[in-house]
Formats: structure tokens, sequence, C-alpha cells
């Protein structure tokens, strides 16, 4: 009896227990809050125009913008339209969440035309597109003013942007401010045909190699003030009578040779350049329309280069060159009356003759 108690007793318990689950509360659930998707466009620095400015026709110019994905999940940027003038390297591309990817942007005028217009995006995003405006003016390829550039940056940008004529002054360096200005290589400029006045001061080149074939129309060429520069290799093979040449304080400056093709000029000046030794460079000149200026040029001891000059229709002046002693090479000149200016009185040379003792042989210090 004991044996059938016991196990009665363990089936009430298991029905029982039964019962308790089944009566148990149900557990609720517990539901996470959701996450709406963002997908949103950002430009960096909020940029909302890109100016190209002046560009040469058929020549391209870039610039580049940063776009940014400030959203949640994957940015996908379907397509990019541009206005006439512009193109894009943009494909169809994605940008994961807080990504960034550039655009860089191409403007290529075919016309002499303002070109305008706005960037649209075509994307999943789940914001407001940004707008980009964009402008830039096709131009000629002959440039209209003065250009001054002041660093080896400067003058490849400018060069870069197609010009191929100057009609106005091309500065390199500051005349009016007297400092070192890094331009080390002229070569940018063969792709340059003309200027009217060509400016190189305060430079840190050793060549004028770049400029020969350079072509000087009408005015200056100023070389003054480079420290670096030993010799004249490279100057303009410019034949123009109308051209003037100014030579002044190039500390360094040896010799001139390249000048020897040069026969006309209308200006020459020769300043302050105090390890020039001689004049050589020179032996073809047969006539100056204006000045001819030779002052504090320590070095020099004769004007021998000088004796094909037959012609200067302006004043002459030779002062101060403490080593010159010969004066024999303005013979010519001088007997033939070719000074049709004033013929100034040589002053604190090592020998100074007057225009009359020139015209008789007078002219050496013996």
């Amino acid at each position: 009896m004991n044996k059938i108690n016991l196990n009665l007793l363990l089936i009430i318990l298991v029905i029982f227990l039964s019962c308790e689950k089944d009566n148990a509360a149900p557990q609720e659930e517990i539901n996470q809050p959701s996450i709406d998707e963002t997908r949103l466009i950002e430009i960096d620095g909020n940029k909302d125009d890109i100016n190209f400015q002046n560009v040469v026709k058929l020549i391209s110019a870039k610039d580049s913008i940063l776009i940014f994905n400030k959203g949640n999940s994957i940015l996908e940027i379907t397509d990019i339209s541009l206005p006439n003038g512009f193109s894009a390297n943009w494909l169809n591309a994605e940008i994961s969440p807080n990504g960034s990817k550039y655009l860089t942007i191409t403007f290529s005028p075919v016309e002499e035309v303002e070109y305008s217009g706005n960037i649209e995006f075509s994307s999943n995003t789940t914001g407001v597109s940004p707008s980009i405006s964009l402008n830039g003016k096709g131009v000629s390829n002959i440039y209209e003013g003065d250009v001054q550039v002041l660093s080896q940056k400067e003058l490849e940008d400018f060069i870069d942007k197609g010009y191929v004529q100057i009609n106005g002054v091309f500065s390199i360096g500051d005349v009016s401010i007297a400092s070192s200005y890094e331009v080390t290589d002229l070569t940018p400029l063969e792709k340059l045909i003309s200027v009217r006045t060509l400016v190189i001061y305060y430079l840190t080149l050793e060549s004028l190699e770049g400029i020969e074939n350079l072509k000087i129309d009408g005015g200056w060429i100023d070389i003054a003030f480079n420290p670096n520069l030993k010799n004249l290799k490279g100057f303009p093979k410019n034949e123009n009578s109308s051209l003037s040449v100014y030579l002044k304080g190039n500390k360094n400056l040896e010799e001139i040779n390249d000048l020897d093709h040069l026969k006309l000029l209308k200006s020459l000046y020769i300043i302050g350049n105090e390890k020039l030794a001689n004049l050589i460079g020179l032996d073809n000149l047969e006539s100056i329309e204006g000045v001819l200026n030779i002052v504090d040029n320590i070095l020099i001891e004769n004007l021998t280069p000088l004796s094909n000059l037959l012609s200067v229709e302006g004043f002459v002046k030779i002062n101060e060159n403490t080593s010159l002693y010969d004066f024999c090479g303005l013979v010519p000149l001088i007997s033939s009356d070719g000074v049709f200016g004033t013929f100034n009185q040589p002053k604190d040379n090592s020998f100074n003759p007057s225009e009359s003792d020139i015209a008789s042989g007078n002219c050496k210090l013996e």
C-alpha cells in the first residue's frame, strides 16, 4: 500500500506543477525603437559658388570640391548635371556614412563669352540637394594690360592660363620693392610669343633661358638687381629697332656677349654692374635712336666694342666708370658727327676726354 500511495503522490505533484506552468503570466515582448535611415549631401565649407573667372578659349581650368555624406546610411549619387562649358569626372558613386569624395570640375570655353549655371545632383539623399553655381568667361589669348608675378608658382599659373601675347608690361618681380623673389626658371615663358615690355627685377634666377624667342614689341627689357645672374644667356633674339635695353645693379653680371645680335636699339642703359669687365657683345651695334648711358661700371676699361656705332639720336652719358681710360671706340661715332643729341662731358672715369678730344684722336690715357 505504501508503494501505491507514493506513486500516487508523485503523479499528483507532476500534474500540479504542469498546471502552475500553464497558469504563469506570459512574458511581455520588449520592442526596440526603430532608427530612420538618413543620407545627407554636404559640401565642404558649404561652398555654393565656383568662379573660374577668365580662361582662354580652348584652354581648360580645373577646380575641386569635397562632397560629404553626413547621414547614417550609404549615399548614392548616380549623376551630376553641369551647364554648357563645364564637365566633371564623376561616375555613379557611393559615399559611406561620414565618408567623402572629391568632385573635380573642368571649365573648357570654346567661345569668348560668359558661361554660367548650376550643378544638379541625382541621388538617394533624404535631405535637400545643395545648390552650387558655376561661372566662367572665355577670353582671347591676347592679354590686354599689365601683368605682375612675384613667385615661380605665380609665373607658371599665369602661363598655364594660355595667354600667348601681353599688350602691356610683364613684370617678374617688383621694381618698387627691393626684395628677393623666388623665381628661378623662365622656361615656362617659351609658350609666350610677345610682350610690350619685360621687367626682370630682384629675382634669384641664374639664367634668362626661356625668353630666347620672346618678342619685345616696341618697349623695354629691364634686367636689374638680379644677384645670381652672371651672363645674359637666353636674352631675346629680338632685332626690333624699337627695343630699349636696361641693365642695372646686377652685381655678379660678368659679360654681355649674348647681345651680339643687336644692330639697332632705341636706348641702351648699362648702370652699376660692378663685375662687368667689358662691353663685348655690343660689337655689332650700329645705331641708337635714343640714349646711350654707361654709368658706374667700375671694371670696364675701354669702349672698343662700340667702334661700329655710328649714330646716337639722343644724349650720350659716360660717367663714374672708375677703370675706364680708353674712349677710342667712340671715335667713329664722334668724328662722323653721329651724336644728334648732347654728348655730356664724361666725368669721374679714369680718363675724361671731351668730345673734341675724342674726335682728334686724344681718346686714351697713355
